[in-house]
C-alpha cells in the first residue's frame, strides 16, 4: 500500500534550536508542530466542492477505435498491467492523516489508497483542478505557523522543566 509521509525540511532555525535544547524540550516542540500540521490537513486544507468532469481533466482517452482495441487486448493478455488503485471519493482521505511515533522521531502519515494521487507529486489532474493542494504546497504555506507551534511547544516544556 502506498503511503504519504510528511517530513518538514527547510526549517533551519528550528533544526538549530533542536540541537541547543534538551531532548524533552525538542520532543515537545516537534509534537506541537506535528499536531498543528495535522489539524491543518484535517480541517483547513479541504477545497469547496467543485465538479470537474473526467473529460475536462483528461480529455479523450483513446484517439481511435484501433488504439482502444490494442490497449484492451494488451490488458487482457497481461502485456499491459494497470496499477488500479481507486481511492474512491476524496472526502475522507484527509481524515486518514495520523501522527506516527513520538517526539523528534514523529511524522505524519496518510495510508489511504487514494492519498498518493491527492497529495503527492503523483497528484491526478482532476483533484488538482478541483482545488486540492499538494502536501509541499500546504507545508510551504504554513511554514512560519508550524515554526511558531514548535516554539510554543518548546517554551511550554521549558517552563514545565523549570529551565527558564
Amino acid at each position: 500500500m502506498d503511503r504519504i509521509n510528511v517530513t518538514v525540511t527547510g526549517l533551519d532555525h528550528i533544526r538549530a534550536r533542536l540541537e541547543e535544547l534538551p531532548d524533552a524540550v525538542g520532543n515537545d516542540g516537534v509534537e506541537a508542530a506535528d499536531n498543528y500540521l495535522l489539524n491543518i490537513l484535517i480541517s483547513k486544507e479541504i477545497p469547496p466542492y467543485r465538479y470537474v468532469s473526467r473529460r475536462q481533466a483528461y480529455g479523450r482517452t483513446f484517439f481511435s477505435d484501433r488504439q482502444r482495441r490494442f490497449v484492451m487486448a494488451g490488458i487482457r493478455s497481461g502485456k499491459i498491467t494497470i496499477p488500479y488503485k481507486r481511492g474512491g471519493k476524496t472526502s475522507g482521505i484527509q481524515s486518514q492523516w495520523k501522527i506516527i511515533g513520538t517526539g523528534k522521531s514523529a511524522y505524519l502519515e496518510n495510508d489511504a489508497p487514494g492519498a498518493i494521487y491527492l497529495y503527492s507529486e503523483m497528484q491526478a489532474n482532476q483533484p488538482r483542478l478541483v482545488g486540492w493542494k499538494r502536501i509541499e504546497t500546504i507545508v510551504d504555506a504554513y511554514t512560519k505557523k508550524i515554526g511558531d507551534a514548535f516554539e510554543r511547544g518548546a517554551r511550554k516544556a521549558i517552563r514545565r522543566l523549570g529551565l527558564d
